[in-house]
């Protein structure tokens, strides 16, 4: 099958990636699924980007992309594979049906959508509307390389010590090894571990220059995870496919430099 590693394509021998059936056959969907965003100013098509894909009924995702253009008006919003052909209004978080403001999107900026089963409809996960703080998803500008420091932007609101919020920006470097993360307001003065979904460290190079970057508090450990870009934990021994497809190239090499070790002593 093939994965994607840090935007390169690999193949590899046996499935286990989020939105591809694993080794069970069942599909494990991505938290978030990046997009392609066309359409109009209000009638929005995301179509997931290659590695990713919609599942299930999508609720258990979140769909973002960047914006082409500034909306107008109310939006509709139709992911490929989850709802072709039959797209559904997006609402302002907080559960009423109250539509998304003009403006509130930006051409050029990074927008996210979560689908709400209940209701049949979207909501706009990010950006926050004025007046919605505290937001689910918290706009950063971020500093650092491993050691990274997110600062929310004007207008963003920690609340709760961030247990119930995300923070993205753009990565500033490619990151050289494990990382960790302080957001000012959360933990400011206070930086924690950042770990991949399955409780590994973020292996070097996954993070990269300019990249949009997520993570979320995890109350109950006190560190942090990154919700993207992820590495998802494989059937091989709860591994990650980077550190899976790592692991069979240093066996390879091992067992490369046993043969030659053995034609010297033949020779």
């Amino acid at each position: 099958m093939t994965v994607i590693v840090n935007r390169r394509v690999i193949n590899v021998s046996r499935s286990g990636i989020r939105g591809a059936p694993g080794a069970d056959g069942a599909v494990q969907p991505q938290p978030l699924v990046m997009c392609g965003i066309t359409g109009t100013a209000n009638a929005l098509t995301l179509t997931p980007s290659t590695g990713y894909a919609a599942s299930g009924d999508g609720s258990a995702q979140l769909f973002g992309g960047v914006a082409g253009f500034d909306n107008t008006g109310a939006v509709t919003v139709e992911i490929a594979g989850l709802n072709t052909g039959d797209p559904r209004n997006a609402n302002l978080p907080g559960g009423a049906a109250v539509s998304i403001p003009a403006g509130t999107l930006q051409a050029g900026e990074y927008c996210e959508f979560k689908f709400i089963v209940a209701t049949g409809l979207f909501e706009l996960t990010c950006p926050a509307s004025a007046g919605a703080a505290p937001q689910p998803v918290v706009d950063c500008t971020i500093t650092g390389t491993n050691s990274l420091v997110l600062t929310p932007k004007t207008g963003y609101v920690i609340s709760g010590g961030g247990v119930a919020q995300r923070f993205y920006g753009k990565a500033v470097a490619d990151n050289t090894g494990a990382i960790n993360v302080e957001v000012v307001g959360a933990n400011t003065g206070d930086p924690r571990n950042t770990l991949m979904p399955n409780g590994a460290a973020v292996p070097a190079g996954l993070i990269t220059t300019g990249q949009m970057i997520e993570v979320k508090f995890l109350e109950t450990t006190g560190l942090f995870e990154l919700v993207h870009p992820t590495l998802v934990a494989d059937s091989e021994g709860g591994l990650t496919t980077y550190q899976r497809i790592e692991a069979r190239r240093s066996a390879d090499n091992a067992a490369k430099a046993a043969t030659l070790s053995r034609r010297a002593l033949l020779t």
